[in-house]
């Protein structure tokens, strides 16, 4: 089965007429091969504040700006919501490849809400786990060196990396497949999927495993590695397409430098990564104004046309009024009748 996900019902019903798929089930369209299934625009939000840290429930002016280190997201509480979010993942769990993208999409970090961040390390490594084992038996290559990059990623942060260790010695094992030590363990899987992202052939992925192989090097203190990682992740043009993926290596590039007390090219790559950021905000403002205008003037159109569409109901109606006046009369004659009725009166008003 192929499970497809619309914005809304309406839009799941649309698309499932499309597929074939016509049996209605408890929260999904079926058949033809197809699973359609929908969401309600919106089935998460962002994480409050104080679900960062508990500092920040009674907040105060020293304690602003609150920018976490990743920005995370949670289910939205509503009955409605909770069950068709269940419904879309147990449908999904029956697609693999769907199955391998919401493991990974979990296990990376933000999505996952538990009461204590060990806990929460602990459920995200647990996915990442599973993803890697099924992808590798399924021969899902993309999803299997996705896993093993998020992994590293967790691995990078020392806090993490205890967490995780200390409590998954025996599937760290499948991962850690050349028995490296603890210290190098996030750098290795990290180069392990970008050679797997080489191979396959996906330019954007490499060049992000470049970036993570890099953060692993510079957190052993090895900032000339990580340079080299950095300066080879943008080599390919073709990354410059994406614009969040080269601004994150212009601020590692900055972070760097500046750890190599290399002022000069810390500030210039740190001027790059803010003129793409800003360039990028632009994108979405000057996005968010064609949109605006387009929505006024498809107002506008739909003004002009009911405009029009009065002006000739209108006209027609005064065509029939004259055309009643005159039924018993030639043009002439009707003519004629209007100059007598104005004679008529005007002598009245001469004899009064």
């Amino acid at each position: 089965m192929i499970v497809c996900i619309a914005e809304k019902p309406s839009v799941a019903r649309d698309i499932a007429d499309v597929l074939g798929a016509k049996n209605k089930k408890d929260g999904y369209i079926e058949g033809n091969g197809y699973q359609v299934t929908w969401t309600f625009g919106h089935l998460c939000t962002l994480k409050e504040p104080h679900e960062y840290t508990p500092s920040w429930k009674a907040w105060s002016l020293s304690s602003l700006p609150m920018i976490p280190p990743r920005f995370g997201i949670k289910l939205i509480s509503d009955p409605g919501i909770e069950k068709q979010f269940r419904i879309i993942e147990g449908l999904m769990q029956k697609d693999t490849s769907q199955y391998l993208n919401m493991l990974y999409q979990y296990g990376s970090g933000g999505l996952i809400h538990s009461k204590n961040r060990v806990e929460t390390k602990q459920i995200e490594y647990e996915m990442l786990v599973e993803c890697y084992l099924l992808s590798k038996k399924s021969g899902f290559v993309y999803w299997e060196a996705n896993s093993m990059q998020a992994v590293s990623e967790h691995l990078t942060s020392l806090s993490d990396r205890a967490i995780i260790l200390d409590n998954n010695r025996v599937s760290i094992g499948f991962l850690n497949s050349d028995n490296m030590p603890d210290s190098l363990l996030a750098g290795y899987l990290a180069q392990k999927s970008m050679e797997m992202f080489k191979d396959y052939g996906d330019e954007y992925q490499t060049a992000g495993s470049l970036r993570t192989l890099a953060a692993c090097y510079r957190e052993i203190g090895d900032n000339e590695s990580a340079l080299i990682c950095l300066k080879k992740s943008l080599a390919d043009k073709k990354i410059r397409q994406a614009p969040d993926l080269v601004a994150s290596i212009y601020e590692q590039l900055s972070i760097v430098y500046s750890s190599m007390d290399d002022k000069y090219n810390s500030d210039v790559n740190r001027n790059l990564y803010l003129d793409l950021q800003d360039k990028t905000r632009q994108d979405m403002e000057l996005d968010a104004r064609a949109s605006m205008q387009e929505q006024t003037s498809r107002t506008m159109n739909i003004m002009i046309l009911v405009v029009i569409v009065l002006i000739i109901c209108l006209s027609l109606l005064i065509y029939k009024l004259l055309q009643h006046r005159s039924a018993d009369s030639t043009p002439y004659e009707f003519f004629d009748e209007l100059l007598l009725k104005s004679k008529s009166d005007n002598t009245l008003l001469i004899r009064k």
